[in-house]
């Protein structure tokens, strides 16, 4: 750990946190993986800042368990069904008007084990690995970031008619996606959590990603990375090796969820928090003269893609207009040369 540079992030946790928190009333935000651990804390933590909230989980009774909050919706989902999570989203734009934060959380850490120590006899046929971490871990947030990106396109777009419902006013921060990694989103571990550790993996690369389409569509996408903190995700063979290391603080790891979420300055940043404090990991993007030149020709596609979503509707108006001229001309001439054939 003392290879890395500590951020401005670790004093501003305590110095700045209120002051950012003050923005936060008023916002609307949905929560996956709401009905306990890190995504409870989430939920209570945006709720005792006066956001409205929109916690969601496969779990409903856990979901009905949460302290009633006239700020607070629950809603089922289950984050490997499309439909499942569109409905979600549904919900959430028909309840609040608008979406100003997605807090891609749901996740499990427990699954069948990859390259498992097992001995396999001759005449036996290894088993498929059990794959259900990926479903929801990947697949599952690769669905709730697509309809989060979606709304909020259409959100601009409802802005920009005069705003949907009671609750649409336009909010002046950009919106957020927020992703839930883990300390092994960097580093390497044995076989066994190999599935997990990809996962983390893939979050990391995705909120990259999704970072650098946020800078021209106008949304901003931030990973929180804590170290191991005291949930029930915690096992307690994984309890056993912590002995003597520790685990995080869970205010600390939830704090830092809002800051991802609600800083306006932050985008495509991994938070980091151990039992050190906060911090970030530098940027670990390859500037060889062909990533670059590929970065910037994928940059401009995105420019253009994003400038053809927004003049979309201009452009079919003059397209339609000039159509319209076009046939009239076209008109006027036949009927000149009908004339002059009389």
């Amino acid at each position: 750990m003392n290879t890395i540079n500590r951020s401005v992030f670790e004093p501003n946790l305590q110095r700045d946190y209120g002051l950012l928190t003050s923005s936060v009333s008023g916002t609307h935000a949905i929560v996956t993986g709401a009905a306990g651990g890190l995504g409870k804390g989430i939920v209570e933590e945006l709720l005792r800042h006066n956001a409205s909230v929109v916690a969601a989980d496969i779990d409903t009774r856990a979901l009905h368990a949460l302290p009633q909050h006239p700020n607070l919706h629950i809603h089922h989902v289950d984050v490997t069904q499309y439909a499942s999570q569109l409905a979600l989203f549904r919900y959430a734009r028909a309840t609040f008007g608008r979406i100003d934060a997605v807090y891609a959380n749901a996740g499990i850490a427990t699954s069948g084990y990859l390259a498992d120590v097992g001995q396999v006899g001759e005449q036996d046929t290894p088993t498929p690995p059990d794959l259900n971490i990926i479903d929801v871990n990947v697949k599952g947030v690769l669905y709730t970031t697509h309809l989060a990106v979606q709304a909020f396109r259409e959100d601009k777009r409802s802005n920009a008619r005069g705003g949907i419902g009671t609750n649409s006013k336009p909010h002046t921060r950009h919106p957020s996606i927020i992703l839930t990694g883990s300390f092994t989103s960097f580093l390497s571990s044995p076989s066994t959590p190999a599935a997990y550790a990809a996962s983390k993996h893939a979050v990391f690369s995705l909120m990259r990603s999704l970072a650098t389409t946020g800078e021209y569509e106008g949304f901003r996408c931030n990973l929180v990375c804590p170290w191991f903190t005291p949930t029930a995700m915690v096992e307690s063979s994984v309890r056993i090796l912590l002995t003597g290391i520790g685990m995080a603080a869970a205010e600390p790891v939830v704090r830092a969820f809002l800051i991802a979420g609600m800083d306006t300055s932050l985008t495509g940043a991994a938070l980091v928090i151990d039992t050190d404090g906060l911090f970030v990991i530098p940027d670990t993007t390859i500037n060889s003269h062909c990533a670059q030149a590929f970065r910037d020709r994928y940059l401009s596609v995105l420019k253009m893609q994003h400038a053809a979503r927004v003049y979309r509707t201009p452009l079919i108006l003059t397209g339609g207009l000039l159509t319209v001229l076009s046939l009239a001309s076209g008109v006027s001439y036949v009927l000149r040369f009908l004339r002059k054939c009389k």
